[in-house]
């Protein structure tokens, strides 16, 4: 998964800043993508995979908080049970849902079609019944993800104070970067998973 920003958008934030700083301005931007995807549960840039999943028997298949879908590539369901031959579900029968989200948001689950041309009506009960390839995140990453981002790697870029460029990022407080961002980043936060009753503006 890659960085939501490169080092040019933090200088772009900061004036005078040189190349001396690239280095941990990098490895600012890398841990506070890998704080965002913690906090929140999920990922926001696109990635490529193919993922089983369990089936319940029904028509919906409820996708893990965790990853959530951009599109499809290709639909499977053993119809038989586990092992036994998949099926492959044309796009015409199935729905990628909720249907009124907004055009960046990701589905979290998918509903067969009720009279399918593939004769799969349901997610076969079991272990890995369901097989979708697909991108996976968001089809890209938001301006709201990338600004908060750019806000925790500023706070922590200040939090090193005169430490010199040379710190590593394992020491820097999450707690205190947090209580560093706008009310606005934190609403973004939560919006996606983080709890904000754990870190509330001062």
């Amino acid at each position: 998964m890659a960085d939501y920003l490169v080092v040019q958008d933090v200088k772009d934030r900061i004036p005078d800043l040189g190349t001396q700083y690239d280095a941990v301005l990098a490895a600012l931007i890398t841990q506070a993508t890998a704080d965002i995807n913690r906090l929140t549960g999920q990922f926001f840039d696109p990635v490529a995979a193919t993922k089983t999943f369990d089936g319940s028997g029904s028509r919906t298949l409820i996708l893990p908080w965790a990853w959530p879908l951009a599109s499809i590539t290709t639909l499977k369901v053993r119809s038989g049970g586990e092992g036994s031959t998949q099926i492959t579900v044309p796009s015409s029968d199935y729905f990628l849902e909720p249907a009124g989200r907004p055009a960046a948001d990701p589905a979290r689950w998918i509903e067969l079609a009720s009279r399918p041309s593939s004769g799969v009506s349901v997610f076969t009960a079991g272990k890995g019944t369901a097989e979708i390839a697909g991108t996976w995140g968001r089809a890209a990453v938001s301006g709201d993800i990338k600004s908060v981002c750019l806000e925790m790697v500023i706070q922590a870029f200040r939090q090193r104070g005169a430490a010199g460029t040379n710190q590593t990022v394992d020491n820097l407080d999450l707690d205190q970067i947090l209580r560093g961002l706008t009310p606005r980043s934190l609403r973004i936060l939560g919006d996606h998973g983080m709890g904000q009753a754990v870190y509330t503006s001062s």
